[in-house]
């Protein structure tokens, strides 16, 4: 299934330190790395046999929920505008502060943009153009994947949420904040800077709003197991949440780049 995913974490730092925020003498970020993707979509029968109470009308069809779940390393290329911080109260705590709050636009088997509040700052500096630093972060997030479209089957889901077709579009969504950290090296060339980094982010979502053609799923329409070869003979039992247990945006997170 084709999965496209939108992420847009809005940055809280500036209001918490109220400092003023001007432009750094690079102005542009270019990286390559990994982001963490979705998981924990469970495989589900989807039917209409409990909740509509049609009988033998009822219908069920195999949704292969388990093919929207991404590993935790996601290829990423990102682009970034970094931005200094000048205030007395943020200086005096992060010394040699470098970057305050990035807008950027990754792309993986997803597509992201980010607005982080960010700090960007040095801890160890072994020489002018060497430097070791460490960069925590915090915002909040939209994610929004595109989860691929119903199965071919003979007839017509109809639920009280509505009446589900072949083909019809699936797509889920979660919000939340995303709060994490990296550590890593720089070193400064003049006109650009080289840059590596590991870190690890940690995403509180809500749970996901599934939808088929834009119709919010829920109630009893999902059961672990269906027996019957037509709605004559359909039985199904164990119904249950698919997407319970399902997350995102979670896991490590990793840039190889430059600021110029």
């Amino acid at each position: 299934m084709k999965k496209t995913t939108l992420l847009i974490l809005v940055g809280l730092m500036s209001v918490i330190f109220g400092q003023q925020v001007i432009a750094s003498d690079k102005k542009y970020r270019v990286a390559v790395g990994s982001i963490p993707g979705a998981s924990g979509f469970e495989d589900a029968f989807l039917t209409d046999r409990v909740v509509s109470g049609e009988g033998s009308t009822s219908e069920q069809v195999f949704m292969n929920y388990t093919d929207s779940n991404s590993s935790m390393i996601n290829p990423a290329v990102s682009i970034a505008i970094p931005v200094k911080i000048n205030g007395q109260t943020l200086s005096s705590y992060v010394e040699n502060s470098e970057a305050f709050g990035e807008l950027t636009f990754s792309y993986s088997d997803a597509l992201s943009l980010l607005l982080n509040a960010k700090v960007d700052y040095t801890y160890y500096r072994p020489s002018s153009s060497l430097s070791f630093t460490f960069s925590p972060a915090i915002g909040g997030a939209i994610l929004s994947q595109d989860m691929g479209v119903v199965s071919v089957f003979p007839g017509q889901i109809n639920t009280v949420d509505g009446d589900f077709n072949p083909g019809e579009s699936i797509n889920m969504t979660m919000m939340g904040a995303v709060m994490g950290f990296s550590t890593g090296v720089n070193y400064d060339a003049n006109q650009f800077s080289l840059f590596a980094n590991i870190g690890f982010q940690y995403a509180m979502l809500s749970e996901p709003e599934v939808t088929i053609n834009d119709t919010k799923l829920s109630g009893q329409i999902h059961a672990n197991n269906c027996t019957g070869t037509s709605s004559v003979d359909l039985e199904c039992t164990d119904y249950f949440n698919p997407f319970e247990s399902a997350g995102g945006l979670t896991g490590l997170t990793f840039q190889l780049g430059a600021t110029f």
